[in-house]
């Protein structure tokens, strides 16, 4: 990946699979949490977060995924655990309004007697 004025170039094989309008944010997404030279390194593979095994060695996985979970064209992958990997059981797709909703943050709460967590939302003053 070679850089032009601050935006990723990027050069790949042309094949069937990145012919889908998934296929470059799942590589955009593997290489951020991969490679040193990614823009997104920092704040993904440098602090821990991975693809999943799932979906990082086999991108049919990861569209098929996306196509049952609610992707449409102009959505952006989000991540419920903002500290956990980028998984089935951890992402969802929305809208960057409902991302990043200037100054929320996400927190997970234990809450319920059983052990299990809910996902809150919360403002920073």
């Amino acid at each position: 990946m070679s850089k032009r004025r601050g935006k990723p170039k990027v050069k790949f094989k042309q094949n069937k699979d990145n012919e889908s309008p998934l296929y470059f944010p799942w590589m955009v997404m593997c290489n951020g949490c991969s490679n040193p030279k990614s823009r997104d390194y920092p704040r993904l593979g440098a602090k821990g977060i991975y693809v999943c095994d799932e979906w990082k060695n086999d991108f049919k996985a990861f569209e098929a995924w996306s196509r049952r979970n609610g992707w449409e064209d102009g959505l952006k992958i989000d991540r419920y655990d903002l500290e956990g990997p980028f998984s089935p059981d951890n992402c969802a797709w929305g809208t960057i309004k409902r991302e990043a909703p200037e100054p929320v943050r996400r927190k997970i709460i234990p809450s319920l007697p059983n052990g299990q967590t809910i996902l809150s939302d919360f403002l920073d003053n």
